[in-house]
């Protein structure tokens, strides 16, 4: 999406010289607008043509722009009617390669979100092989609050409540519970199983943001694989 008319020819031409290659092996129809705002005409684009993926890049080709997440993404991330797929949030441009999805990690919140989330990553390894890790982390807040003695009660309960949502979707799935800051545990388990793709819960209601939706902006920044927000 292109906002100034002066780029118009270049933007245009450089889509036309570029996109079958990089997209080799998919059925294509190139769109260009001009002179509007991009994330509204993302989110309309996908209205439009009923998508079931956005997939878009994010700002973190330098230290400095790593610790944001890029304003068009972040509209698009608040706005698109399905889900969004962002690719790893490096320093470092890398070249086009293909990738195999074969681990995938699930990050959710113990609510009604994770049954969507979930639902998607199901649907998903329906259609690719891959080993699903759901993980869950246990603010340490609430950790505190429950007491040093009821710890252990809190992390077998959290792990039972996970795993019974799990089952009762029949995804086949390890489930992982840490006590710890959510973009830390998150980010551990992603790298322990070294995942080709990290799945996490977003919402545009503030008022029922839970720790890890509090919290996505952040795992997508840190994230060294893509990032798909459902």
């Amino acid at each position: 999406m292109v906002k100034s008319t002066a780029c118009r020819p270049t933007q245009r031409e450089w889509l036309d010289r570029n996109w079958p290659a990089l997209l080799d092996g998919l059925k294509v129809r190139p769109v260009v607008r001009y002179g509007t705002d991009p994330a509204a005409a993302i989110a309309e684009c996908a209205v439009r043509e009923h998508s079931d993926l956005i997939l878009m890049p994010t700002c973190g080709t330098s230290p400095f722009r790593k610790l944001i997440l890029g304003a068009v993404a972040e509209r698009v991330l608040q706005t698109a009617p399905c889900p969004v797929w962002t690719c790893a949030h490096l320093e470092q441009r890398v070249g086009h390669v293909r990738m195999n999805l074969r681990r995938i990690v699930c990050a959710v919140d113990r609510d009604a979100r994770a049954r969507q989330v979930l639902g998607w990553v199901r649907r998903l390894t329906w259609k690719i092989r891959a080993s699903v890790t759901v993980v869950h982390a246990i603010p340490p807040g609430e950790r505190l609050a429950a007491g040093a003695r009821w710890a252990a009660e809190l992390r077998r309960e959290a792990q039972e409540a996970v795993q019974r949502r799990v089952s009762e979707l029949g995804l086949r799935a390890d489930v992982h519970v840490e006590t710890g800051e959510v973009p830390a545990v998150v980010a551990s388990t992603a790298e322990n199983v070294d995942a080709d793709l990290l799945v996490i819960g977003r919402s545009v209601d503030s008022s029922s943001f839970g720790a890890l939706l509090t919290n996505s902006y952040s795992l997508i920044r840190q994230s060294h694989c893509p990032v798909v927000s459902v």
